[in-house]
């Protein structure tokens, strides 16, 4: 933690310090005493550490992410080849990633 780290340097420099700073002794030790309190405070008992994630979760979540690296791949490719049929209109015959096109309707077709 940074506060304790601070307080450290402080205990450690105490005599180089003196008379060269307003903090006093009694502050860090009543500062340190009130962050002792406030993480005790702030962090309710039922609140979960860091669980360890199995090796099957670990695997399944990398083949999700090489999986959409391939689309994102893909996906580049054919707006390439799009823009090379297609010119500046590409982005009427190639919609971006994630895009949803809505049902046509008969009125559409008018």
């Amino acid at each position: 933690m940074v506060g304790s780290r601070a307080f450290a340097l402080f205990a450690k420099h105490k005599k180089k310090l003196e008379g060269k700073t307003a903090i006093t002794s009694e502050n860090l030790q009543d500062a340190k005493a009130l962050g002792l309190r406030l993480k005790a405070k702030l962090k309710p008992g039922a609140a979960r550490s860091k669980k360890e994630v199995d090796q099957a979760q670990k695997d399944a979540a990398d083949l999700r992410d090489r999986l959409y690296t391939m689309v994102l791949n893909a996906h580049e490719a054919t707006w390439k080849m799009g823009a090379l049929v297609w010119g500046k209109r590409v982005d009427e015959f190639v919609p971006p990633l994630g895009a949803h096109r809505r049902k046509s309707s008969p009125s559409d077709k008018l």
